[in-house]
C-alpha cells in the first residue's frame, strides 16, 4: 500500500500485489501509457492537506480518509471485509443518511443517485436504456454534505436525511473519489454504504477535497485524468446522422432540404451501410463509389460543410479459399500481427455486422501504426473530415 499526498487537494492510495508470480500471472494491472497516472505538482504535506489518512490492521486491514477541517469522515472501510483476489477485488466504504452522490457514469439517470442504484463500469454499445452501463467508463463521483453551523462553538454539525431549520445556517463541502482502473467495475450505492467491486487489478485510489464542487471537478479534471481534447471548431455545430441513407443521392438530398429548410447543418454523417459488406476503409462500389462520393464532398466543403463516417473495429476474416473474397485489411493487420489473440496464440474470433470477425490488439506494436496506414489510404479515397469510432467486441454466442 502507497499512500501519496500527491498535489494540492488530491490524496492517492494504492494497494497492488507486490509481486507477480504465476500464481496471479493473469494480474493486470493499469499501464499509465494508456490511462495517465494523475500528475503531482505542488506536493501538499499531511499538515497542509484537509484529508487525513487512518489505517489499521487490527482485526484486518482497513483504511479511512478523513476530513480534518469538519472532522467529517469522506472514506471509510472499517467494519467491513476487505476481499483481494486474483480476479475480485471489493471493498464497502460507509456513507451518511440521505447521501448526496452524483457522477459515476456513463449512464441515463437522475442527476442524484439515489440509495437504490447499481452503476456497472463496462463500455456497452448502448445508447438509450436507463440505469444500465453505455459506451464511457468514468468511475468517479462527487459527494456533497451539509452541515449546520452551530454559532456558539463554530463547530459543523453534518446534517442527515431531510432535516431542516430555517432559521440555521447551513453550508456544503463536496470531495471526488476516482477510482483508476479498467477492469469491469460496479458500485452499489445502498442506504447507508457503497460497495465497490472489480474483477481485477489494483486498488487505485484518489480523493480530491475541494472543498466546492467546482474545485473538485477541477482538481479530477486538471490534475488526475486530464482537460477533454480540444475539438474543431465545426464538431460545436448540428450534426445529422441516421442509419438507412441509401446512396450519395440521398445523403445529399438531405444536406439540400436542410438548406431548403434554412436549418443550419455543419456535418452530414454515414452510418456503416455505406461499406461494402461492412467491411472498414471499403466503400460500397455502387451505392457510394468513391469517384460519386468525392464529387459529391466537393461541393460538401464548398460550401463550408464536413462529412464524418463511422468505422468499427471488427475486422472481416475473408475465406482464404475464395479469391473474390479477398480483403487487403486483414491481411495487412494479420502480417503484422495487429488482432488479439487467445492464451493459445491463436486470433480471438467474434462475431459483428461483416461475419466472423477480428479486433486489433490496441497494446500491441503494430495495431496502432497499421490502422493508421489503413485509414491514410482510406481517405485518399474519400476525403472525410473525421471519423467516428466504435469499438466493439461481440462474442460468438451473442452474434
Amino acid at each position: 500500500m502507497t499512500v501519496d499526498y500527491q498535489d494540492h487537494g488530491r490524496l492517492g492510495v494504492n494497494v497492488k500485489p507486490k509481486y507477480i508470480t504465476t500464481a496471479n500471472a493473469t494480474q493486470y494491472n493499469l499501464p499509465d501509457t494508456l490511462v495517465e497516472l494523475p500528475q503531482t505538482g505542488a506536493s501538499d504535506t499531511i499538515d497542509d492537506s484537509d484529508l487525513q489518512f487512518v489505517w489499521s490492521n487490527d482485526p484486518s486491514f482497513s483504511f479511512q480518509v478523513l476530513r480534518k477541517s469538519t472532522g467529517d469522515t469522506l472514506f471509510s472501510t472499517t467494519g467491513t471485509v476487505f476481499v483481494y483476489e486474483n480476479q475480485f477485488i471489493e471493498f464497502v466504504t460507509a456513507l451518511p443518511q440521505g447521501y448526496n452522490i452524483y457522477g459515476a457514469g456513463e449512464h441515463i439517470h437522475a442527476f442524484r443517485l439515489g440509495d437504490n442504484f447499481t452503476s456497472t463500469w463496462y463500455n456497452a454499445d448502448t445508447g438509450d436504456t436507463l440505469d444500465t452501463n453505455l459506451y464511457g467508463t468514468h468511475p468517479f463521483y462527487l459527494e456533497t454534505r451539509y452541515y449546520q453551523v452551530d454559532n456558539s462553538t463554530g463547530n459543523h454539525i453534518l446534517v442527515t436525511g431531510n432535516a431542516t431549520d430555517a432559521n440555521a445556517e447551513y453550508i456544503s463541502y463536496s470531495h471526488g473519489v476516482y477510482m483508476r482502473n479498467a477492469h469491469g467495475m460496479e458500485g452499489l450505492f445502498q442506504s447507508n454504504n457503497l460497495t465497490w467491486r472489480t474483477l481485477g487489478g489494483q486498488i487505485d485510489l484518489y480523493f480530491f477535497e475541494g472543498p466546492t464542487q467546482p474545485e473538485v471537478t477541477k482538481q479530477y479534471l486538471g490534475g488526475a485524468v486530464g482537460l477533454p481534447a480540444m475539438q474543431q471548431y465545426f464538431t460545436f455545430g448540428y450534426h445529422q446522422c441516421r442509419w438507412g441513407y441509401a446512396n450519395w443521392t440521398e445523403v445529399e438530398d438531405v444536406v439540400n432540404n436542410f438548406k431548403a429548410a434554412g436549418i443550419p447543418l455543419e456535418t452530414v454523417w454515414n452510418d456503416i451501410d455505406y461499406m461494402q459488406s461492412y467491411r472498414d476503409f471499403q466503400n460500397d462500389p455502387v451505392r457510394f463509389s468513391y469517384p460519386d462520393g468525392q464529387a459529391f464532398l466537393q461541393r460538401l466543403h464548398d460550401a463550408g460543410q464536413h462529412y464524418v463516417p463511422i468505422v468499427d473495429s471488427a475486422i472481416y476474416i475473408p475465406n482464404a479459399n475464395n479469391d473474390s473474397d479477398a480483403y487487403a485489411t486483414y491481411d495487412e493487420g494479420h502480417a503484422v500481427d495487429a488482432f488479439l489473440h487467445n492464451p493459445d496464440g491463436s486470433e480471438y474470433i467474434g462475431a459483428v455486422w461483416p461475419g466472423y470477425t477480428v479486433f486489433p490488439d490496441w497494446l500491441s506494436a503494430n495495431a496502432s501504426s497499421w490502422w493508421t496506414n489503413s485509414m491514410v489510404a482510406w481517405h485518399e479515397k474519400i476525403p472525410f473530415d473525421g471519423v467516428s469510432f466504435i469499438f466493439l467486441l461481440i462474442l460468438p454466442s451473442y452474434g
